[in-house]
């Protein structure tokens, strides 16, 4: 599984992706036993996976989560201004290399 840690409203998140499903857990504020609680989860792809495994190796990536078009944003610097962007709701995953990066 690929995991990244974000910002999601004002909690911290944890974005998981595996070849089968991706998952999003948020951490409550007050802690508790178990502070993590599933916030979304969905499928995958195997390709997506292999993309995320992908910008997970790179150093300095960045990740974004945009709450109203709900699309997860990568920036990858080791990879020449690589973008990822993912929209969880069609599981739609495509990359593209923008010059202005």
């Amino acid at each position: 599984m690929v995991k990244y840690l974000f910002v999601l409203g004002e909690s911290l998140a944890m974005f998981g992706v595996s070849r089968k499903s991706y998952y999003i857990w948020t951490m409550s504020k007050e802690g508790g036993e178990d502070p993590w609680s599933e916030w979304s989860l969905g499928g995958s792809s195997e390709a997506s996976y292999k993309d995320l495994l992908c910008c997970s190796r790179a150093r300095n990536t960045l990740i974004y989560y945009d709450e109203k078009s709900a699309k997860f944003l990568l920036r990858v610097p080791d990879l020449k201004g690589w973008v990822m962007s993912c929209k969880l709701s069609t599981r739609a995953y495509w990359k593209s290399q923008l010059q202005w990066l």
